[in-house]
């Protein structure tokens, strides 16, 4: 039981962390499309504290990016969803067979 618990608390983990990345993507397709919509030749970006004028072609490169960095995480983090999920299956058959 102590282990099916473990496992439930990495899945909720999981599904807190796939949120916080979700709404990262969406900040990132919003704002690409407003760089689109814009038209402008330059933007500024935030670096820590101060404003950095860039490139909309360099800024989209890099929204582009980190967008494609955070599916990397989402697609890892269903591989692990799935195998806690599998974890807890097998576990929950073997405590009907005992």
């Amino acid at each position: 039981m102590d282990q099916a618990q473990t496992l439930q608390q990495q899945i909720q983990n999981i599904l807190i962390q796939k949120e916080g990345l979700n709404l990262q993507l969406l900040e990132i397709k919003k704002a690409l499309e407003e760089i689109e919509k814009a038209g402008q030749t330059e933007f500024y970006k935030i670096a820590g504290p101060v404003l950095i004028k860039t490139e909309p072609e360099q800024l989209k490169a890099e929204l582009r990016e980190k967008q494609n960095a955070i599916q990397e995480r989402l697609d890892m983090l269903a591989r692990s969803e799935a195998r806690i999920k599998s974890k807890i299956e097998q576990l929950g058959s073997k405590s009907k067979r005992i």
